[in-house]
């Protein structure tokens, strides 16, 4: 017998282990499907700089399956840009929405008004996206997805035995409940009931 100390662990945040979710026991990359409502460059907002920064790093040693709305030509140049480093970028053309509070905005808001789910995640909701992701999660090839944000979530095929995440960087029911609370009463019930 050595009477040598063993080696130590490989660290979990050193070389290709990871941590959490996307510890890997070899050098194998995940295929990760990233759910997203938006085109992530260029990154101007908090939530894009975030998403941005973290998937520019992940696809350096995973394969980054994108999936998100896209606005046509006001997309293009960002679409390009994430070509360069997702392994696939999968888009579904969408005109935004309606600034709020114009006529549009409310007629969206009385249409969801039957809906079981908050108007802030419905008007994200599309068959075509929702059948887009069924579609990659059964070809067998992705490792996890990560739902970015709470918006996106109808989106998701929750019938897969793929591990799923939704990832918040705000505590977004401590938002809408200050939202709600400071809001009146005729905005609180259309919004949030």
């Amino acid at each position: 017998p050595s009477n040598q100390a063993p080696s130590p662990p490989p660290s979990p945040i050193k070389g290709e282990g990871g941590f959490g979710l996307f510890a890997r026991p070899s050098r194998n990359p995940m295929n990760i499907l990233w759910l997203k409502t938006d085109i992530i460059y260029p990154p101007n907002t908090g939530g894009k700089l975030r998403t941005y920064w973290i998937l520019k790093e992940l696809s350096k040693r995973h394969n980054i399956i994108y999936c998100c709305f896209a606005d046509g030509e006001n997309d293009f140049p960002g679409i390009q840009e994430m070509k360069s480093w997702c392994a696939e970028l999968h888009t579904i053309e969408r005109k935004p929405r309606e600034e709020k509070y114009t006529p549009r905005f409310y007629l969206d808001l009385a249409r969801n008004f039957l809906s079981p789910y908050p108007y802030a995640v419905s008007k994200y909701y599309h068959p075509r996206l929702t059948a887009r992701v069924k579609d990659l999660l059964s070809n067998g090839k992705i490792d996890c997805v990560v739902c970015d944000f709470i918006f996106p979530a109808l989106n998701m095929y929750w019938d897969s035995q793929v591990p799923r995440l939704i990832f918040c960087h705000n505590v977004e029911s401590l938002i809408w409940r200050r939202y709600v609370e400071n809001h009146r009463f005729l905005k609180k019930w259309f919004l949030y009931h």
